[in-house]
C-alpha cells in the first residue's frame, strides 16, 4: 500500500462514434440479463401473467439513441425479432441501419 501510487488517465482515448456522419451509420447492440423478472408491456387488454428477463438494446452512436426490446428467453429467434423491431422504427423516420457492432454470444448465430 506505501508504494501505490494514482495513475493518470490516458488522454487520447478512442471514441465509438468516429466515422458516423448521419443517423444509422453505427449501431451498438447488446443483449443483458434481467436481475428481477419484469412485466411484458401489453397494449390493450388485461396485463399479461408472462415475465421479461432478457433485454436487447440497439444504440445509435450518432443520436445517442437507446432502442430496447424485452424478451422471455435470449434465443436466436428473438434477437432476430427484436432486430426487425429496431429496423421497422428506425424505418418510419427514414433511417436506414448500415452498420451494426455486437460482441459475440447469440449475435453470432447463422440465423441472425
Amino acid at each position: 500500500m506505501g508504494k501505490a501510487h494514482r495513475k493518470r488517465h490516458a488522454k487520447v482515448t478512442g471514441s465509438i462514434t468516429a466515422g458516423c456522419h448521419a443517423p444509422g451509420d453505427g449501431v451498438s447492440a447488446d443483449q443483458l440479463e434481467a436481475g428481477c423478472p419484469g412485466r411484458l408491456p401489453t397494449t390493450k387488454g388485461l396485463p399479461t401473467t408472462k415475465r421479461y428477463k432478457y433485454c436487447n438494446l440497439w444504440i445509435d452512436h450518432y443520436l445517442r439513441f437507446v432502442f430496447p426490446t424485452f424478451h422471455e428467453s435470449k434465443h436466436a429467434t428473438e434477437l432476430i425479432r427484436s432486430k426487425q423491431e429496431f429496423e421497422a422504427y428506425s424505418a418510419r423516420y427514414n433511417v436506414k441501419i448500415r452498420r451494426i457492432r455486437a460482441d459475440n454470444g447469440v449475435y453470432l448465430a447463422a440465423s441472425f
